[in-house]
């Protein structure tokens, strides 16, 4: 736990990265340099990176201010008192405006693959007239002839999708095929995904201090993202 005191007024803020990576690490850097030192002994309000702390956190009296935690709702924070987060990527229907908006390509319908065992997570995130789901039992290419039919196949958080092996099955075969790959997640940017539209961590952690100094009128906040790649 890292204390610190808010610039806006005399409350303790701790702050707790419950995974610590790289990303994590940038985030805490990053408050630490907003909110100042303090010798405080009271966590009146507390930040907390990563879904195990924020899974383990009782709030009580204190306020919990969370991000890097994919679903949210399935852990129903948005209906937890004096929880208030920030989500660590952007919903895919943000995704493909800006996708569109950005790349000034035909807005035509965008596959989205997905295992049988996630099918009704991605039924809660993947929103809108933009995105077909694709259901696949072990291999995304079990379903190829479907995705066949998509210009642009987006990459959602399933698990068995980016297991390293399944990804880079769908990733080679889409390159082979002239599709355009694009996701939320910019740690997958490395492998030739076309498009990533994701998280800015410096606006996260100015959300996540502002959130920690004022009561937000929302539970969840957006993602605060931005174009971090575009190949065609």
């Amino acid at each position: 736990f890292v204390l610190i005191s808010s610039l806006a007024r005399p409350q303790d803020v701790c702050i707790f990265d419950s995974y610590g990576i790289d990303a994590t690490k940038e985030v805490l850097k990053l408050l630490k340099e907003r909110l100042k030192d303090s010798n405080g002994k009271n966590c009146r309000v507390k930040i907390i990176l990563g879904t195990p702390g924020v899974i383990k956190e009782r709030a009580g009296l204190s306020k919990v201010v969370y991000s890097f935690v994919m679903f949210p709702e399935l852990f129903g924070l948005d209906k937890r008192k004096n929880f208030y987060g920030v989500r660590i990527f952007p919903l895919p229907e943000k995704t493909a405006k800006e996708f569109f908006k950005t790349t000034k390509l035909p807005r035509k319908k965008i596959a989205v693959p997905v295992s049988r065992e996630n099918l009704q997570i991605a039924k809660l995130y993947v929103k809108g007239r933009y995105f077909k789901i694709i259901t696949f039992k072990k291999d995304p290419l079990e379903v190829k002839k479907e995705l066949q039919k998509y210009d642009y196949i987006y990459i959602f958080p399933d698990r068995k999708l980016l297991k390293l092996t399944n990804l880079l099955k769908l990733i080679g075969w889409a390159k082979e095929n002239k599709k355009i790959l694009l996701t939320g997640l910019p740690d997958i940017a490395k492998f030739g995904v076309n498009f990533v539209y994701g998280v800015d961590l410096k606006l996260l952690a100015y959300k996540l201090a502002s959130i920690a100094e004022n009561e937000p009128e929302e539970k969840i906040l957006p993602c605060p993202a931005k174009v971090q790649k575009w190949v065609h």
